[in-house]
């Protein structure tokens, strides 16, 4: 084999949107002289290492799935190698290598480095499998333009000879942008190649047809048609290709409306149901059927289902109209309104005509008749109060001449008992309205509570309180010597006496508090110095803690040369059946005892 660099040349074939050619230019190096078959990787054997480099790919057009060996990559070493080392020199967080699963243990996961650790049963041809089929992916960083690998051949704690791998990519790749069909109508003045390329599209590409023949601008289309251009870019060594799709949709045909003329008391009707297009006049109105009686230019556009519109414009001339007169008239809800002998119940837009002498409308009254709108009573206030309590309400609405059940109130008002209520007045306009309103009287929360006198303290003990009725908060004070104090069952937690005010509000704001007394007392207690193993009488037989409280304690009973016989983690004072009971399996003499016991936050142990 020659010295130097052997080029291996391949024709590009380009598929569109391919991003790329298929086959990249390799190049190979040939062997070292001085290659060693200890600790050796060789990632190409058609050319061994020279010059530090061991496998080259030149000109890489993507940057996924990119190779870190050839096929026929070759680790040689006289036992089954410990790991091999691989690296990117100089990494970046975008570039990661990926390794399959195989017969061999991964160190990390997809990173710039990876160690393949022999498991005890590794082979050499499970290591060359596994870097063969090993690749490379760099993610969201289009700058890189070379990446270097370094192979390291580890046995015996001894590092080997290195290998380099040096991928090039033919970098900034071209970008066609993304494949897309787009509708147009016909005669579209945007339909340009400066207008139907994707967004992500580089600049200063080729267009093609379907028959991939050049094109210097878009064919005359004529509806409807739907046709296929191609759009190349390239850096001169990669391409990319984007399938661009134009579909050109007919615009609607429409017969134009004649101009008119028309008497001041005639209208023009308009019907263009005989259109399956979707109608738009020039004042918003989508209605196929209309009718004019104004002069004045009118314009309307037919959409079809593609979104393709046509449009027609005509002109409306009325001659004069007799004097008009606009008229307005309101009245309350529930009246009517007379005008000219003539009575109106209902809302709406009424005409009566005044006669001239000739015979002629001569004044038209436009009346436009309308009820005021309500305006309903508005108030602020508690609907309800506390027992023994009462609430103000205030109308805070535009109404006077305020009555409570028919009885005349200033504002706001008192009230102080529970029920139904009618309140009634006039708004702005003069008329009438009322408002029903219930007032409940809402229940106060109970606290119930038993004092802790003369008690011995246990850290955790719970105040004595119920409660009765729906609470939304609690407060405690003072705070000191308790586990919480916006909870309803504190717990002590240190022996702080005196007394304890609980206060509590239910959702209505109602509030009631009630008091605990605590105060303590020295525990005493008891410990048995003998039992009987065969007690006449059964507490005589158990060794147990008695006192004046059911405090808990730990018990453990050890025999004379310290071996544990019984023990009692949560015993309880005064339990007998939380305490030791030999009944014969021990035999007669001397025990020890070792009991912890924690009264008023500190810890007593007492051994004998």
């Amino acid at each position: 084999m020659e010295t130097g660099v052997a080029t291996y040349s391949h024709d590009v074939v380009q598929i569109p949107n391919s991003g790329g050619p298929l086959f990249p230019t390799i190049r190979h190096y040939p062997e070292p002289s001085w290659e060693d078959c200890q600790r050796y990787i060789d990632l190409d054997t058609d050319d061994s290492t020279i010059g530090g480099v061991d496998f080259l790919i030149d000109s890489l057009c993507g940057f996924e799935n990119l190779p870190l060996s050839d096929i026929d990559i070759r680790i040689r070493n006289e036992y089954p190698i410990d790991s091999i080392d691989i690296a990117i020199i100089n990494p970046m967080f975008s570039q990661y290598l990926y390794f399959p699963v195989g017969n061999y243990i991964l160190k990390d996961p997809p990173n710039p480095w990876q160690r393949i650790i022999n498991n005890g049963s590794t082979t050499i041809a499970d290591l060359e499998n596994a870097i063969r089929n090993a690749y490379l992916d760099i993610d969201g960083d289009a700058g890189i333009s070379e990446i270097q690998i370094r192979f390291t051949v580890w046995y015996d704690g001894i590092e080997g000879m290195e290998a380099i791998a040096i991928l090039r990519l033919a970098t900034p790749l071209p970008s066609s942008g993304d494949d897309i069909t787009q509708q147009w109508c016909e005669g579209d003045k945007n339909l340009s190649f400066d207008n139907i390329l994707a967004s992500n599209a580089d600049e200063g590409g080729d267009f093609y047809d379907k028959n991939f023949l050049e094109l210097s601008a878009i064919p005359d289309y004529v509806a409807p048609i739907s046709d296929t251009i191609y759009y190349v870019t390239t850096n001169g060594i990669c391409y990319d290709t984007a399938q661009i799709i134009n579909v050109v949709n007919p615009n609607p045909i429409i017969n134009p409306i004649s101009d008119s003329t028309m008497c001041y008391n005639e209208s023009l009707e308009i019907d263009l149901t005989n259109y399956i297009e979707d109608v738009e006049w020039n004042d918003g109105s989508n209605d196929k059927v209309r009718s004019f009686d104004q002069s004045g230019i009118f314009s309307y556009e037919l959409q079809n289902l593609f979104g393709c519109t046509s449009s027609d414009t005509f002109e409306v001339t009325k001659i004069s109209a007799p004097q008009s007169k606009p008229m307005e008239a309101r009245v309350c809800i529930g009246e009517q309104f007379l005008f000219m002998d003539q009575v109106y119940t209902e809302a709406g837009n009424y005409q009566d005509t005044l006669m001239g002498s000739l015979g002629c409308d001569s004044i038209i009254y436009l009346i436009d008749f309308d009820f005021y709108e309500r305006i309903p009573i508005e108030i602020e206030g508690d609907l309800g109060f506390c027992d023994g309590e009462s609430t103000v309400i205030e109308v805070v609405s535009m109404h006077d001449q305020l009555r409570i059940n028919g009885e005349e109130q200033t504002d706001p008002f008192t009230i102080n008992e529970e029920g139904e209520y009618s309140l009634s007045g006039y708004d702005i306009n003069g008329c009438f309205e009322e408002l029903d309103i219930s007032i409940d009287s809402y229940p106060t929360p109970t606290i119930i509570t038993n004092d802790l006198i003369d008690t011995v303290f246990v850290e955790g003990l719970e105040l004595p309180v119920s409660y009765q009725g729906d609470i939304e908060s609690y407060n405690w004070s003072p705070s000191f010597g308790l586990d919480c104090d916006d909870c309803p069952n504190p717990k002590l937690v240190s022996a702080e006496e005196g007394y304890y005010t609980i206060e509590v509000e239910n959702e209505h704001g109602c509030l009631t508090s009630n008091t605990i007394t605590v105060s303590f007392k020295e525990s005493n207690f008891y410990i048995p110095n003998i039992i009987s193993n065969y007690p006449n009488t059964p507490i005589n037989g158990i060794f147990f803690l008695q006192g004046n409280s059911y405090q808990q304690y730990e018990l453990n009973i050890f025999d004379r040369w310290g071996n544990l016989l019984f023990q009692n983690e949560n015993a309880i004072m005064n339990i007998e059946q939380d305490g030791w009971q030999p009944n014969g399996t021990v035999n007669s003499g001397v025990y020890v005892y070792m009991i912890k016991l924690t009264e008023s936050g500190n810890t007593k142990n007492f051994k004998r």
